[in-house]
């Protein structure tokens, strides 16, 4: 599969690059890309991971929430999400475990 081809939209590519920037300097971020299917949340993101210098390590978290979610399942999600990037990282892996029933009660680490 081809890689998929960034359109430009730099003011929401700069105010990520802003939220990088805040949290290399310490500062927690939380940022939530919504947007319908297609719209390039995933190209944008893969974008801006692009841009960084090769040796920054960067660990970003991809959860898909929709708003029939109740708190509860939006919350296991977002742990899922968490678990599964933490997992996949070359440096944690081996370190974190995941069972499918933490992912099912959104509890344990």
């Amino acid at each position: 599969m081809a890689d998929p081809v960034y359109v430009a939209r730099p003011s929401d590519l700069a105010a990520l690059q802003g939220h990088y920037a805040a949290a290399k300097a310490g500062q927690s971020q939380f940022v939530a890309l919504e947007g319908p299917l297609g719209s390039g949340k995933r190209v944008l993101v893969s974008e801006m991971l692009r841009l960084l210098p090769k040796d920054e390590d960067v660990l970003v978290i991809r959860v898909g929430l929709t708003e029939d979610m109740d708190g509860d399942a939006a919350m296991k999600a977002l742990y899922a999400g968490l678990c599964g990037a933490l997992y996949r990282d070359p440096i944690l892996r081996g370190k974190v475990e995941l069972s499918q029933t933490q992912v099912n009660t959104g509890f344990g680490l």
